[in-house]
């Protein structure tokens, strides 16, 4: 329905909010699986409107458009709804105040998606409101984990987990910390557009030796069965710590050696062989052998085995004696 506008310029400080359709819900949203979640909303209608045998309402799941019948999370004519809502909701505020806030109870991955309130004022005084609050539902926590993570620099892990179910408190608990140099525990608590978050950071200094280390982090609500884990695996960038060859050998003039290299890093270095200012064989592994066949004592000296992933470089040499 349109408001007329006057035209006297006086009167054009009219608050275009009264003569329009207008909702209040937050964009996302997300809960944890079996939990609930409560959709703050609420809505204006023109002031011209006078609602007809009261206020109602429908709430619809993924997509706005009555005709072409979304299934229905909540409808205050009757209680034909969806049957994967049927039981689970609940409509918490109240229409005639304009607040339009939906509980949904016990949900499971099915329910997300976006949900859309449709006002009914009687009559043909009925309007969808095109926006909408995403809900997403969580089997597991999140984990924030940095890009990189580079051995004894500063790292801070952040888990975290919705709460947006007014009965139930989530809490965030680490795991697998014990073999962590002096982890340090911080807790936060953040509201966006009525949604709300609990956050638990872990901060240490990790060394080369936390590589592939298994942390976790564990969600639980207090008095229930509802417990919720995410493992991860520590991925620590360091330079080589060591490089190994083998100890320096005596062969015989016209037979065949192999020499080898293995590097200690992460990620996995370049390594070469250098003989006499020369790369005689190059590879990115985390060990490279060189064969050297029909030995000369042109072969003879210094093998110098070079490794470099970026982070760092380290190189080990052997010398070898020809007979």
């Amino acid at each position: 329905m349109w408001c007329l506008k006057l035209l006297f310029p006086l009167l054009l400080i009219i608050n275009e909010a009264s003569c329009q359709w207008n909702v209040w819900l937050p964009r996302d949203i997300s809960a944890m699986t079996n939990s609930c979640v409560v959709i703050p909303c609420t809505f204006i209608y023109p002031s011209g409107i006078r609602p007809y045998r009261g206020v109602h309402g429908i709430w619809y799941f993924g997509q706005p458009y009555p005709q072409l019948f979304p299934p229905v999370v909540y409808k205050t004519r009757t209680d034909v709804v969806h049957e994967s809502y049927k039981g689970r909701t609940e409509l918490l505020g109240d229409l005639q105040q304009r607040n339009c806030t939906l509980l949904i109870n016990n949900v499971g991955v099915e329910h997300s998606g976006k949900y859309y309130f449709r006002a009914d004022l009687g009559g043909a005084n009925m309007y969808t409101f095109p926006d909408y609050s995403e809900l997403k539902v969580l089997d597991q926590p999140n984990i924030d984990v940095p890009e990189e993570t580079v051995s004894d620099e500063v790292l801070e892990l952040t888990c975290s987990a919705p709460d947006n179910c007014p009965s139930m408190t989530p809490q965030i608990q680490w795991m697998y910390t014990d073999y962590l140099p002096d982890p340090v525990f911080s807790s936060e608590y953040l509201t966006n557009e009525n949604s709300a978050v609990l956050s638990s950071t872990l901060s240490f200094t990790p060394r080369p030796m936390h590589n592939g280390q298994l942390l976790g982090c564990r969600v639980y609500y207090p008095n229930t069965t509802l417990v919720y884990e995410k493992l991860i695996s520590l991925d620590i960038k360091y330079a080589p710590r060591s490089v190994w060859v083998n100890v320096s050998s005596e062969v015989m003039e016209g037979s065949s050696v192999t020499i080898h290299c293995e590097v200690d890093s992460n990620p996995p270095p370049r390594i070469s062989w250098l003989f006499g200012g020369n790369e005689l064989l190059q590879d990115t592994a985390a060990n490279l052998s060189l064969s050297l066949d029909d030995v000369t004592p042109t072969k003879e000296g210094i093998y110098t085995c070079v490794g470099d992933n970026g982070y760092g470089a380290m190189n080990t040499s052997l010398y070898l004696a020809v007979k």
